[in-house]
């Protein structure tokens, strides 16, 4: 079982849910735009740059940079676009990711993915790489319009477990994520349940065992791919009884040893003797097998 939660993580500085306002007044212009194919990107499934189009046409286009929290998946989402036909919806505003710098002079180069349609239920997905700069570049699609476009960029947050060697009474294991807030476990396969970091395994029988971990963003995201690990566990309870057992048995040792030097008796001192030496040895062994079965 999950025992006693001893302390908590403390949430990456970097959020996992970046909403970009990227506006489009006065903004630089280029010649052509990406050509919409009405097939968004996916994660998993990289997607070919589609092409350029109307490249006689002058669009405003601006764009916005993102650092990736972790490596995986980026999900990309047109939240609004008032581009000059009266919605927040608007068919005038298409958005694409870079994988760096974006240059309107050769637009498929670094090109990621791209939304594919104009509209705002057209969100793609991507696969970042932890710590890349990726530039967002949000363009007009029938022609030059002042207008602001809000999009919104998600990842899930990336659970990490250090490993734990050894085996131990209470196994305690250390959790991580990319922007974590909480985190879920379940122990051999267990049902998920609340828990910090570090987690304590507590009350589970002596053998290896199995942990899988969710991080939790502060927005309830839940990392959809959970960090798995496995750890042993032994029972120091009968080595301490051995310890104490051995302790006391040696002090009873030492105790005849000193009775039977006052005897002056040879025999009998040597065998109190060779009784202090089998406690001791027994004693250190008894300690070899606590100090094997740290708490």
């Amino acid at each position: 079982m999950l025992g006693g939660l001893l302390a908590s993580v403390a949430p990456s500085a970097s959020a996992h849910t970046d909403t970009k306002a990227i506006s489009l007044t006065n903004a630089t212009t280029q010649s052509g735009r990406v050509f919409r194919d009405a097939v968004p990107s996916a994660c998993g499934t990289p997607k070919a740059y589609p092409g350029g189009t109307n490249g006689g046409t002058t669009y405003n286009y601006s764009t916005s940079t993102y650092v990736a929290v972790a490596t995986g998946c980026l999900t990309v989402t047109r939240v609004s676009a008032d581009c000059g036909d009266a919605t927040t919806d608007s068919a005038n505003a298409h958005v694409v990711l870079y994988g760096g710098a974006y240059n309107p002079a050769d637009q498929g180069a670094n090109f990621v993915g791209d939304q594919g349609s104009s509209n705002n239920a057209s969100s793609f997905g991507v696969d970042v790489t932890a710590g890349q700069t990726y530039t967002v570049v949000v363009s007009n699609t029938s022609a030059q319009a002042n207008c602001s476009v809000q999009v919104k960029l998600e990842q899930d947050p990336d659970t990490k477990i250090a490993p734990l060697t050894g085996t131990h009474d209470t196994p305690t294991l250390t959790l991580s994520g990319s922007d974590a807030n909480t985190y879920q476990c379940s122990v051999d396969s267990g049902a998920f349940a609340p828990c910090t970091s570090p987690a304590k395994m507590s009350g589970l029988s002596v053998g290896q065992h199995s942990l899988a971990v969710k991080a939790v963003d502060a927005d309830g995201k839940v990392d959809a791919t959970p960090a798995t690990t496995t750890f042993d566990r032994c029972d120091r309870a009968k080595p301490t009884a051995d310890v104490a057992a051995a302790t006391k048995a040696l002090k009873k040792a030492k105790k005849q040893l000193k009775a039977a030097k006052k005897s002056h008796q040879a025999q009998k001192i040597k065998k109190a003797k060779k009784k202090v030496k089998a406690a001791k040895k027994k004693l250190k062994a008894a300690k070899a097998s606590l100090a094997a079965c740290p708490a």
